[in-house]
């Protein structure tokens, strides 16, 4: 891309959309103002219930006039057909993605860094596995607990096929679970 746009005199920008939506601007306005007090975890979640199993089928040759021009973009994957039918499944393989941690949670966790004013963490552990739809097609994990670990707070991550009703009665959000009380002798 860069060197694309460096060829035809073209400037490019990337980023997250999202945060010029007003509504995440007045959010984290809010946050920065103080006005919550002291804030030690934000927890960032998406339960998926539109992510079905995905049935497991053979690996092909690359038909000559892919959906996705599959050998064009697949870079390092190998030129086979993938797995995935459908153009929204290329997120649950490696080759091509990194499951839903790396699709919805890129724009949701950005919503915590920036209300946070966070940067890298001091240390990240995860668990997760495929414990929703063990035996489909997909590679990534369909279940995913993440913690981020800062100096004064923690940003933890959760996602889940095939689960609804998340925090606050949402499939997915950002959310802060509550204010610092003084109530620990």
């Amino acid at each position: 891309m860069v060197r694309a746009a460096r060829k035809h005199g073209r400037v490019v920008q990337t980023g997250q959309w999202q945060r010029s939506d007003p509504h995440w601007q007045d959010a984290v306005a809010f946050i920065h103002s103080g006005k919550l007090g002291r804030i030690r975890t934000v927890k960032v979640w998406a339960y998926m219930t539109w992510k079905k199993t995905l049935p497991v089928q053979p690996d092909g040759p690359v038909p000559s006039r892919g959906r996705l021009r599959h050998v064009a973009r697949s870079g390092q994957a190998q030129a086979i057909q993938p797995q995935p039918v459908s153009l929204q499944d290329f997120r649950y393989f490696w080759d091509y993605a990194g499951g839903l941690m790396s699709d919805w949670g890129v724009h949701l966790l950005d919503y915590a860094l920036l209300g946070m004013k966070a940067d890298l963490p001091k240390a990240v552990y995860t668990a997760g596995g495929k414990f929703a739809y063990p035996g489909d097609a997909m590679e990534t994990p369909d279940t995913l607990l993440a913690s981020y670990v800062y100096d004064e707070f923690t940003i933890s991550w959760d996602h889940a096929c095939g689960i609804k009703d998340g925090p606050y009665g949402r499939e997915h959000g950002p959310g802060i679970p509550g204010r610092e009380r003084n109530t620990c002798a």
